[in-house]
């Protein structure tokens, strides 16, 4: 600050004089020293700046708010009532799709298919794809496509879940 500004009560004088109370010892204060009355003149000018800067201030009307609210708790209210629902329409979904996925190798094996047409034979390319082809499963694993649709099922209800938690 400047020299000659500066003063231990400014700091009582400008809380004195934003609560509008601005009189006795502290009013005779600021009229005598420059630094206080120098804040004084500096913190009401940028107040009354501010005010004049400001946009008033409007309320709502009170029937406006309430309808807002009412409508804001019928329509999350609807959202707690149809989310099960939605829960149970995609679970539904998953299990219809986990379902086919199960049943789909048997269907096939019993569907009478026409044989499709042979393909040219490449020299060696039967031998090396006989190289990278994976071995059969044993037989003993019937139940194996059905793991996997019910795995897979419980994979899409658990996407949905946290899908709908975000």
């Amino acid at each position: 600050m400047i020299a000659g500004l500066f003063c231990r009560r400014e700091a009582d004088v400008l809380a004195a004089a934003r609560a509008g109370r601005l009189e006795g010892v502290l009013a005779a204060h600021a009229a005598r020293c420059a630094g206080c009355a120098a804040a004084v003149l500096a913190d009401s000018a940028l107040r009354d700046a501010a005010l004049a800067l400001a946009p008033p201030a409007t309320l709502a009307d009170a029937a406006t708010l309430w309808w807002a609210a009412r409508a804001a708790a019928r329509r999350g209210a609807a959202e707690r009532a149809v989310r099960p629902l939605r829960l149970a329409s995609w679970a539904g979904g998953a299990v219809g799709a986990g379902t086919a996925a199960a049943l789909a190798p048997e269907l096939l094996r019993r569907m009478d298919l026409p044989e499709m047409p042979s393909v040219p034979a490449v020299p060696d390319l039967a031998s090396r794809l006989a190289d990278l082809a994976l071995p059969a499963l044993p037989a003993a694993w019937p139940g194996l496509p059905a793991l996997g649709a019910l795995l897979l099922s419980a994979l899409v209800v658990a996407v949905l879940f946290a899908w709908e938690a975000a």
